[in-house]
C-alpha cells in the first residue's frame, strides 16, 4: 500500500472543492534528483519559492497522455508567476520519453524518474499522480488520476497560491502584499 509520512503514512483528512486530497500536516516534500531530457540533473528543491504541480506519468498511460495538453496550457497560463509544472516520467524504457515529449510539445521540465533518485513515498497505485507543493517546499495535497488542469478553477487556484508566496510579513505580524 502507501508508505510515507508522518508516522509511516501520509494522512489525509479532507478533500478540497477541486478534488485535492489535503495532507494533515505540513511535511517537507521529499527530494527528487533526476536528469531532465537534456541530461542535466534537476532537483525538486531547485523550485523552492514556487508553487509546484509535481506530476508523475508514463508514455504508455492513456490518462496521462489525455491530461498533458491541460498541463501545457496551465503552464502557459501561469508563465511569469511563482509557479511551475514539473513532471516525472516513470517509463522503464527511457528512450521513449524524449520523442514523446517533442511530439506532444511538452514545455515544462520532464525528469526521467527511473534514471534518478525519487523517494518511494511518492509511489502509490496508478498513474497519473500529482502532488501540490507550496512555495515553502511543504506538501499541500495529492491528486490521483487525470484532471482538467487548465480549467479556470485550477488556474485561479494556482494563481492565488503563487501570489500568496510573494507576500511578506511586516513588523506587526500581518501579511503585506
Amino acid at each position: 500500500m502507501w508508505g510515507g509520512f508522518p508516522g509511516g503514512a501520509w494522512a489525509f483528512h479532507q478533500e478540497d472543492k477541486l478534488g485535492i486530497s489535503l495532507f494533515d500536516s505540513r511535511e517537507e516534500a521529499p527530494e527528487i534528483s533526476a536528469p531532465d531530457l537534456s541530461g542535466r540533473t534537476r532537483t525538486l528543491s531547485s523550485f523552492h519559492g514556487k508553487v509546484v504541480l509535481l506530476n508523475f506519468w508514463a508514455t504508455w498511460c492513456d490518462a496521462c497522455r489525455d491530461e498533458i495538453p491541460a498541463l501545457i496550457s496551465l503552464s502557459k497560463s501561469l508563465k511569469g508567476e511563482r509557479f511551475a509544472v514539473v513532471s516525472v516520467a516513470m517509463d522503464h524504457r527511457i528512450a521513449h520519453i524524449p520523442p514523446f515529449a517533442r511530439k506532444f510539445g511538452i514545455i515544462y521540465p520532464v525528469l526521467e524518474g527511473r534514471q534518478g533518485k525519487v523517494d518511494s513515498r511518492y509511489f502509490g497505485w496508478g498513474l497519473p499522480q500529482t502532488y501540490i507543493i507550496r512555495a515553502d517546499g511543504t506538501l499541500l495535497g495529492r491528486v490521483m488520476g487525470p484532471r482538467a488542469w487548465s480549467s479556470p478553477e485550477f488556474v485561479g487556484y494556482f494563481r492565488k497560491m503563487a501570489g500568496e508566496g510573494t507576500k511578506t510579513v511586516g513588523k506587526d505580524g500581518r501579511r503585506n502584499p
